[in-house]
């Protein structure tokens, strides 16, 4: 039978593992809070409309609209919660034909968000994201449903969407260009419009028909992207 000496030392070493434990899962804890990067987007423009959804040149095909992002992604999971709301004014046929859209539109992730891919090559040739657009480099990027409101109403479910913060594609003016080249998919080198000293963030979203390829019903990039970390440190760009 065990002597009392003996039973305070087994209870003395539960105790110190127990602690232990609780310590590490502490620890744990604050490393994955740690892990969660907030990302705020501001001053978004609507690219084109249902007819021309690019806009490559730029112009009065990309207007200025009211709207705010947040996006919250978390390394220990690998995905991200997406919040993006734009005021539509009406000055473009987009999300659908017919008359004008008018309202606020939110997107948001859903519960079973996609996975997000972090520093990858999309657009263009690659096979991520749109291939009418150059390519760039996106320090978050990820692909697959959205759920989107007007006022608060769904709007049409059979829609799909691509959504990323990478290197900057569009200059002060709206266009995509390498000082006086406007990018075309037909150029063949297309690697060379990508701005590495500033960011965006770009919302493509597609309708899918019963039918035929999806179709893009709205394009919309924040350009102004503000990474806040963990640390308290922030990184903008404008």
């Amino acid at each position: 039978m065990p002597t009392p000496r003996i039973l305070l030392v087994i209870l003395g070493g539960a105790i110190l593992f127990a602690a232990g434990w609780i310590a590490f899962r502490a620890v744990e804890a604050s490393i994955s809070l740690r892990s969660v990067q907030e990302i705020l987007l501001r001053d978004p423009v609507l690219i084109g409309d249902l007819d021309d959804p690019f806009v490559y040149a730029g112009g009065d095909g990309v207007r200025p609209i009211e709207g705010e992002g947040r996006i919250r992604f978390s390394e220990g999971t690998g995905r991200a919660s997406v919040r993006a709301s734009v005021r539509l004014e009406g000055s473009a046929a987009v999300l659908r034909s017919g008359a004008p859209v008018v309202g606020e539109l939110v997107l948001r992730s859903p519960a079973d968000a996609s996975p997000v891919e972090r520093d990858v090559v999309i657009h263009g040739e690659s096979e991520r994201g749109e291939p009418a657009l150059p390519e760039t480099t996106a320090l978050l990027f990820s692909s697959g449903p959205l759920n989107a409101a007007l006022d608060g109403a769904p709007v049409q479910r059979e829609t799909t969407s691509a959504w990323s913060v990478a290197h900057a594609l569009r200059r002060d003016d709206g266009a995509i260009r390498n000082r006086g080249l406007v990018f075309s998919p037909l150029l063949r080198d297309d690697t060379v419009f990508e701005d590495p000293d500033r960011l965006e963030a770009t919302f493509l979203v597609y309708h899918r028909p019963e039918e035929g390829d999806p179709r893009i019903v709205l394009h919309v990039v924040f350009r102004d992207v503000e990474i806040v970390d963990p640390a308290a440190r922030t990184t903008r760009s404008e």
